[in-house]
């Protein structure tokens, strides 16, 4: 994306906004050069999972899947405590 001109128009339009913008995300990379800058924004392993070439909707009923069985088993686990704090008097 081409940086924005730093002119500040009278109106308040949303090329002002925009050079603000860049104004503060300049000051916020500080030494970083502009160009290694999304190293530090992306988290690790980004790329690895952008590129797992599974379609969006079989990784969306594998990932369903996955979470409720995990609320499944949080539930039998939640359920052993309550079981174990009663039998302990503190449930």
């Amino acid at each position: 994306m081409a940086k924005a001109t730093t002119q500040k128009p009278a109106n308040g339009s949303a090329l002002d906004f925009e050079a603000q913008l860049w104004a503060a995300a300049d000051k916020m990379r500080g030494h970083i050069d502009a160009s290694e800058y999304i190293h530090h924004l992306s988290p690790v392993g980004a790329a690895e999972v952008e590129d797992d070439d599974e379609l969006f909707e079989q990784k969306m009923k594998r990932l369903t899947r996955t979470l409720e069985e995990q609320f499944a088993e949080s539930a039998k686990l939640e359920e052993a405590i309550r079981q174990n704090l009663k039998a302990l008097s503190h449930g």
